[in-house]
């Protein structure tokens, strides 16, 4: 059998080693520590489908991609889709930019409303200043429960 036969029997993508690399850590470290978070970057979004295997989940083609739990969870990132979907979207509601400015952890304006205030004149108290986004480990307490108590919980 040919080198040029035997690729086509088997298709290869640029995302196995990644997909691969994810689930082997997966299975070498099944108990690992609940601060650290693992996030795949794909080149192609229909590859997330790929991510579920060793959940023993399986997503069927015709399902979008956007719904499966690898996704939904933050755990894959595609690039493709940063580019083309979210700086087309920011044309159309432009308040996507501070989203993603927080989500960086860019400082925000140096300003409120139409002047410069006295106590954020600067970029260092700007970014004192400038909403933060951060992970916390969901409380024991509050498993099995709704998230809109967590969320009561939390904002209280």
């Amino acid at each position: 059998m040919s080198e040029k036969e035997s690729s086509d029997k088997c298709e290869r993508s640029s995302d196995s080693p990644a997909i691969m690399t994810s689930h082997l850590m997966d299975l070498l470290i099944p108990e690992y520590n609940l601060d650290m978070f693992r996030i795949v970057n794909l080149n192609e979004k229909a590859n997330i489908r790929f991510m579920q295997l060793l959940q023993g989940k399986d997503v069927a083609e015709e399902i979008d991609v956007f719904y499966t739990p690898a996704y939904a969870a933050g755990e894959v990132v595609v690039d493709s889709l940063i580019s083309n979907v979210l700086l087309s979207q920011t044309f159309y509601k432009p308040d996507i930019v501070s989203i993603i400015k927080a989500l960086c952890g860019m400082p925000g304006p140096a300003y409120h409303g139409d002047a410069i205030t006295e106590d954020i004149s600067t970029l260092s108290t700007a970014s004192m200043h400038a909403p933060h986004l951060t992970s916390i480990p969901m409380p024991d307490a509050f498993v099995g429960l709704t998230f809109a108590s967590l969320f009561d919980a939390l904002l209280l």
